[in-house]
């Protein structure tokens, strides 16, 4: 089972915070993920809003480096955000993100292998490499807002209200949630 639709509360629809909309959309995604429902069986567009939303946020709090370790530099979380920045016309951060991930996938492999092994550690050479550009704090993409308009704009998204949303999601796992 696939879920088709993209689901939106009408109260984060309703806000005049774009990201508002940008984390119920990663409440509802984390809690299904939380569940077992794979990445796969979740909407595409939900997954790249989900995943977009991670990556800005471990970047612009800690940097290139911690997103890259904390998230293992997964190949298919890093295809979903390539999309999503793309589809949210989010160019210039796309542009940047695809640079870093050029340079991050011609790494020696012991040397990245060895950094994702090893804990996060702020006199880590790799560390310190990767987080050496600063061009990301830089872009004037509101990433934030084009994440959220584009969540709003998408031709399958669905603003329910939270009851309608539960048992949406009741529906979809098969079983009573807790509320």
């Amino acid at each position: 089972m696939k879920m088709e639709k993209i689901l939106i509360s009408d109260t984060a629809y309703n806000s005049n915070d774009l990201y508002n909309v940008v984390f119920a959309n990663s409440k509802i995604i984390a809690y299904l993920l939380a569940q077992g429902v794979k990445a796969e069986e979740l909407h595409p567009a939900a997954m790249a809003s989900y995943y977009v939303d991670y990556y800005f946020s471990q970047v612009n709090s800690a940097g290139l480096s911690k997103f890259v370790h904390d998230s293992e530099w997964n190949s298919d979380m890093n295809d979903r955000i390539a999309y999503g920045l793309k589809e949210m016309k989010s160019f210039k951060h796309l542009e940047f993100f695809n640079s870093k991930r050029n340079e991050i996938n011609n790494l020696p492999s012991d040397k990245f292998e060895r950094y994702l092994e090893n804990g996060y550690h702020p006199d880590e050479p790799l560390r310190i490499e990767l987080d050496e550009d600063k061009t990301f704090y830089s872009i004037d993409d509101e990433i934030v807002d084009l994440n959220g308009q584009w969540l709003k704009e998408h031709k399958d998204r669905e603003v329910l209200s939270m009851d309608e949303i539960f048992l949406a999601i009741e529906d979809f796992l098969g079983k009573p949630i807790k509320r």
